[in-house]
């Protein structure tokens, strides 16, 4: 195949996937983007609604950084709060662009599952050679339950 071929072979991949993996990320939060709180049946966003909530309040506030809270720790695993600066992020982004934050949380939530899905699709490219398999396999990705959660 020659190079300009497989140029354009690879272009029009990633113009398909640049629209169905958003799409499709559309459709996996669709009650989410008509508004509805960002939570699970399980409920278990509102700790990370409730934290960016109170981080918001502080950065209206005047405050740039949370003072330690010594009960952060009680019952949850360490490495959940390395998310943090991820929080600070959402509430700044709610707090300065004048976002509801249960809006801020979706804008971040399906950014991050449609990009997670985008990057794998250009590993799955180039380590396979093939858009078409490579689709695929960030479709199955993007689609698959744990991914929608840990997303």
């Amino acid at each position: 195949m020659p190079l300009a071929s497989a140029r354009r072979e690879a272009q029009i991949g990633w113009l398909v996937a640049f629209v169905a993996i958003p799409g499709l990320t559309v459709l996996l939060l669709g009650n989410w983007l008509r508004g509805e709180l960002p939570i699970s049946t399980r409920r278990e966003v509102i700790p990370e609604l409730a934290i960016a909530w109170m981080f918001k309040q502080e950065l209206l506030q005047g405050h740039l950084l949370s003072e330690w809270n010594p009960t952060w720790f009680s019952g949850f695993p360490w490495l959940r709060f390395l998310s943090y600066p991820i929080y600070y992020a959402v509430a700044a982004l709610s707090a300065w662009g004048q976002l509801s934050l249960e809006r801020a949380l979706v804008a971040f939530y399906f950014v991050v599952l449609a990009g997670s899905g985008l990057v794998m699709f250009g590993y799955l490219q180039r380590v396979l050679g093939d858009w078409r398999a490579a689709l695929l396999g960030a479709i199955v990705y993007e689609a698959f339950p744990y991914h929608n959660h840990v997303g």
